[in-house]
């Protein structure tokens, strides 16, 4: 079944966690005695540049931290989505918006262990220029919840007529271990991530059927 949605829902990623805090300091404390066996101090070019190599450094990671920021901010109300199309095909059951979702659909029964292998589609604005990659990238490394996550590899692919980036990892958010396999797609200031999960030990075999939802994807259907 393929749907078209516009009003927009407030979303993220529902793999992504509160956001890691930046700061730790050192402190030290010198004698006399210290000083006497102590090294010669860095000549002042040499702490200057020790210092801006430092200062570029936590810029870097504050930047990463200011993107995946902005992918959690909500939308304002009253704001429209473009249009876009997804597809649950069946026997897999489409759910609609869910939570902060804008779409989710799963599996028709539950594995032995109670668990329904499932997609959804949550979108969030971003710094404009953002790449998808470097937004899947940002999102796991400025995750709190995902700092022992299992990362695997990543590609760049096309869904439909939208270049997209496919990343995978597993963790332990619940309590048990998931695998998920998440596709990103960024237009202008705007990320789409669709992300399935399935138990480890099944997770290859879902495979197919999280890439056949996702290539189903299309913005200004």
């Amino acid at each position: 079944m393929t749907m078209t949605r516009k009003p927009c829902t407030t979303g993220r990623m529902f793999w992504l966690g509160g956001l890691a805090v930046l700061g730790g300091g050192a402190a030290g404390v010198s004698t006399a005695g210290m000083l006497e066996n102590a090294d010669p101090a860095p000549a002042p070019d040499a702490q200057l540049a020790m210092l801006e190599r430092r200062v570029d450094g936590l810029q870097a990671r504050a930047d990463r931290q200011a993107n995946v920021q902005a992918a959690l901010t909500p939308p304002a109300d009253g704001e429209w989505l473009p249009n876009y199309l997804i597809e649950c095909a069946a026997p897999w059951r489409e759910l609609g918006a869910i939570g902060q979702g804008l779409w989710g659909c799963q599996a028709p029964e539950p594995l032995p262990d109670g668990f329904y292998p499932n997609c959804n589609l949550t979108t969030s604005v971003v710094k404009r220029g953002l790449t998808a990659q470097a937004y899947f990238e940002a999102a796991i490394s400025g995750s709190s919840e995902l700092v022992a996550a299992r990362k695997f590899g990543g590609r760049a692919l096309r869904l439909r007529r939208q270049a997209a980036y496919e990343g995978s990892f597993e963790h332990q958010i619940t309590g048990t271990s998931l695998r998920v396999l998440a596709m990103v797609v960024v237009q202008d200031d705007r990320v789409f991530a669709i992300s399935c999960s399935a138990p480890p030990a099944v997770f290859e075999s879902f495979v197919p059927r999280f890439r056949e939802i996702a290539s189903s994807f299309a913005l200004g259907a």
